[in-house]
């Protein structure tokens, strides 16, 4: 099909070819009519086409959206889980320089104690000492109070 127009007649020639008939003039309005249509209804559907491709990208961006807000939530909870881990790990290590502390003290107490058990000759004082030294040295135990 081509897109060139025709090319004109001159005006003699149209004038001697006289009027239109009416039917010719009616078949040349439906094939001009005809063409509009038919290129109004491509172009509805390139217009539709458009318009669900638009959707399709809509719809994709919204479950982007969604999923990124789901990975925002999942990583908000980790750095929470993350906060309070390192409180209790930091919790930990205080207690356990506190019982670290406790357990040097109790131990240069009890050497003194068994220097001074050994001089006076007290056997049970010393045990009772190397017990405590004993115990203090582990992590998860406690050492009791030299006095208890």
């Amino acid at each position: 099909m081509s897109l060139r127009r025709p090319a004109r007649k001159s005006l003699a020639e149209e004038k001697n070819a006289g009027p239109k008939s009416r039917q010719e003039l009616q078949r040349e309005a439906q094939r001009s009519g005809s063409r509009h249509r038919e290129r109004g209804k491509a172009r509805f559907k390139e217009l539709e086409d458009e318009l669900a491709a638009q959707s399709q990208r809509a719809k994709r961006f919204e479950a982007e959206c969604q999923s990124l807000q789901e990975l925002w939530a999942a990583d908000q909870s980790f750095l929470e889980d993350l906060e309070r881990y390192t409180k209790s790990l930091e919790n930990e290590v205080a207690r356990l320089r506190e019982q670290e502390a406790y357990s040097l003290i109790t131990s240069a107490s009890d050497e003194a104690t068994v220097s001074a058990s050994l001089s006076a000759g007290d056997e049970n004082a010393v045990l009772g000492a190397e017990i405590r030294r004993a115990n203090a040295s582990k992590i998860h135990v406690r050492p009791m109070p030299l006095g208890s």
